[in-house]
């Protein structure tokens, strides 16, 4: 009997956490397990934001994980067409650390274009507090809502808790790293160093 070729495939790992959770990190642990990863690229979120999944569905099957945006806009659509991925949702402590975060986060950096507008519909977060933290918790709730029946393919972590290798290596059934953990961006404002490519240049491409 022929397998359906997608069981034969490695899974997708979509970190569907809103940017400022600690994509970063999990960008960095992924990538020492050697998944072909992309995160965050501004191409990819207007192709998503102009055509929906249609236009990042290539980007998709040409890598093995994720992170950043626009894949936590895309989490349902990449459920739907690879039934066996796993998704990790990166959290902060609470939407208040988050929205700190945020506001440093656009306050010190000039690399992400129209993101704020794409995605929150606002120019600045300092003056959307409500608005901007509803939208994070809205975004808790509908992950877990979509995958309240298939638990084993969420992992909900928190790096300020604790959470870490163990956590991954668990859920991903991958041997756990002896290395330290790669705590990423702990200052939450701007470019950390896990912002930068090995040759000292931005990392925004991840291609």
């Amino acid at each position: 009997m022929k397998k359906n070729s997608q069981s034969l495939q490695k899974p997708k790992i979509v970190g569907v956490g809103l940017n400022r959770t600690g994509t970063n990190t999990l960008k960095k642990c992924l990538r020492h397990w050697g998944f072909k990863h992309q995160s965050w690229k501004n191409q990819n979120l207007k192709d998503y934001c102009q055509f929906g999944y249609r236009g990042i569905a290539d980007v998709v099957s040409k890598f093995e994980s994720f992170d950043d945006w626009p894949w936590p806009l895309a989490f349902r659509e990449i459920d739907a067409a690879y039934k066996n991925a796993l998704f990790i949702l990166t959290k902060r402590k609470d939407s208040d650390v988050w929205f700190k975060s945020i506001c440093k986060h656009y306050s010190t950096n000039v690399a992400y274009p129209g993101d704020l507008k794409m995605i929150f519909g606002i120019d600045k977060p300092e003056k959307n507090e409500k608005r901007l933290r509803a939208y994070y918790d809205q975004h808790l709730k509908s992950v877990r809502r979509h995958f309240r029946f298939r638990k084993h393919q969420l992992l909900e972590v928190c790096w300020e808790n604790g959470d870490g290798w163990k956590e991954l290596s668990e859920f991903l059934k991958l041997p756990q790293p002896t290395i330290p953990f790669p705590h990423a961006n702990k200052t939450g404002a701007g470019l950390g160093e896990d912002d930068f490519s090995e040759d000292g240049k931005p990392d925004s491409t991840d291609d």
